[in-house]
């Protein structure tokens, strides 16, 4: 996605929360890693360990072709068990994949 939040070209992403302004969620859709100083690379939930969310919205209709996740590399505060969901209308989801658990290496 070219800009930052990429507004101009409709997409939004949005979370559950994010625990300060440094770490918000376009930060996880644009490609960025830069490991641990929050500004452009990465989204932090506040404090939430469990039932936690992040989404983008696109502007149209797109097919998921492939899909690259990464948590933190210290113990506490990778991701084991996640999945991807899918919706037309912001009300139901579709669960598309489900990740086997647990998903660290």
């Amino acid at each position: 996605m070219g800009s930052r939040n990429n507004i101009k070209l409709g997409f939004i992403a949005t979370a559950s929360s994010q625990l300060y302004n440094n770490y918000k969620a376009s930060n996880a859709f644009n490609c960025y890693y830069t490991g641990r100083r929050g500004t452009s690379g990465e989204w932090v939930s506040n404090n939430e360990t469990r039932n936690f969310w992040i989404q983008v919205k696109c502007p149209d209709l797109v097919r998921i072709w492939k899909i690259a996740l990464r948590g933190r590399e210290t113990n506490t505060q990778r991701i084991y068990k996640w999945q991807l969901e899918a919706s037309t209308d912001d009300v139901n989801f579709v669960t598309l994949f489900l990740a086997p658990n647990p998903t660290y290496f």
